[in-house]
Parts: C-alpha cells; sequence; structure tokens
C-alpha cells in the first residue's frame, strides 16, 4: 500500500516551505507560460483570419478606409503595397485580384518522418519532434530548417512549427513545400473544427522518407 513506501523529506518545517515555494513559484511561470502561449496563438488565427480569409486589407483599401502612409489596426502603413485593392470572382467566391484557387496538394507533399529510438539518440542540438512534440534531442538533422511537422500516428493532424533544424520521427510528416515560404503554410495546414485536413487514409502503411498521398 501507499502508506508503506519509504520516502525521504526534511525535517526542517522552514525548509519544507521554502521548496513548497520554489515548486509554486515554478508551477505558476509555467502556467503563465501556457497562457501566454495560448494567447499569442489566438492572435495569430485572428490576424490569419482577417487578412487571408476575411481579406479585411483587401476591402479597407477597397472602401478608403486604409491610404498609402496609413496604418490600421493590425496593419502597418509598411504593408500597405502587399494587398491588392480589388476582388474578382472565384469558385470560392470573391478573392483579391492577382489571388488563385489552389488545392493544398499542389503547394505542399507530406513527408514520412524516421525511425529514432530512444537508445539511439546522441546528444546535440537539434530537436527530434514526434507526434506530441518535441521528444528529445539528436546530433543529427532529417530536415534543414525552418519547417512544418505534422502528427501521423498517436496524435494525427497536429501541427508545429519549428524554426531551427529538426528530425521528426516515424510518427510525423514534415512538410515539403513546391516552392516558396513554408511560415504562411502553418495556418492553412492546421486542421480547423476538429477536422483532420492532412492525415491521408493509409498513411500508417507508408516507409520511412516516402512521400505520402496527399487528399487535397
Amino acid at each position: 500500500m501507499i502508506e508503506s513506501f519509504e520516502v525521504s523529506a526534511p525535517v526542517d518545517v522552514s525548509e519544507q516551505r521554502a521548496i513548497v515555494h520554489v515548486l509554486g513559484t515554478l508551477d505558476a511561470k509555467i502556467e503563465l507560460n501556457r497562457r501566454m502561449n495560448e494567447s499569442l496563438e489566438e492572435m495569430a488565427r485572428a490576424l490569419f483570419k482577417s487578412w487571408f480569409v476575411d481579406f479585411d486589407p483587401v476591402r479597407a483599401k477597397m472602401e478608403g478606409r486604409w491610404r498609402r502612409g496609413q496604418s490600421l489596426p493590425g496593419m502597418s502603413a509598411e504593408l500597405y503595397d502587399l494587398f491588392p485593392d480589388g476582388m474578382v470572382s472565384s469558385e470560392l467566391g470573391e478573392i483579391p485580384d492577382g489571388w488563385e484557387v489552389k488545392a493544398l496538394g499542389d503547394l505542399i507533399e507530406l513527408a514520412y518522418g524516421k525511425a529514432l529510438k530512444a537508445d539511439n539518440r546522441r546528444d546535440g542540438a537539434i530537436p527530434v519532434y514526434g507526434s506530441n512534440g518535441q521528444v528529445g534531442w539528436h546530433d543529427e538533422k532529417l530536415v534543414s530548417g525552418p519547417g512544418i511537422v505534422v502528427g501521423r500516428k498517436g496524435n494525427p493532424g497536429i501541427v508545429i512549427w519549428v524554426d531551427s533544424d529538426f528530425f521528426p520521427i516515424d510518427t510525423t510528416f514534415y512538410v515539403l513545400p513546391k516552392g516558396g515560404d513554408q511560415i504562411w503554410l502553418a495556418p492553412i495546414v492546421r486542421p480547423r473544427n476538429g477536422e483532420n485536413k492532412v492525415h491521408p487514409d493509409g498513411c500508417g502503411q507508408g516507409r520511412s522518407g516516402s512521400i505520402a498521398p496527399f487528399d487535397a
């Protein structure tokens, strides 16, 4: 029974309280960091929706609410020339002039990560990623960063942006862009409303290092 377990504990009450204070401070800091990360992610989602779903910058230019040299909430004057000033019809409805509709499979491929058991990892500065996030370190990269890791088994569909070189293990995919920068793809790849958009049927049958089928 648990009552019979022997444990070591400081006898001095002041030492016990000091330990509790340190652990409580660390717990509070961890919780604060978690909330900050959640807030930053919510802000990023809201900004992405405003720019690339609702097309607020384009509509602001069309309606004369945003003029060259002016700043708007979430839109600095330096961003003015990045957005067109008109909309055109498409199969999805109106989209900004000069933009086009493409399937996600036209923009990326999903490559399988590679098996790397914990016993085979060597001390190094390369983060190792599984389907639940970072799971360790290694001294050799599999992918040159920055890049995107997508959960494949265990936690399918989770999307992680990695700033550095990294090693995705065989429970994950990593994104291979077909031209262009990857950073804007992360919010697109991320599943919405609980629907997993990036986990093709039968992907578990692939071999490490191969390209997964992609159902766009």
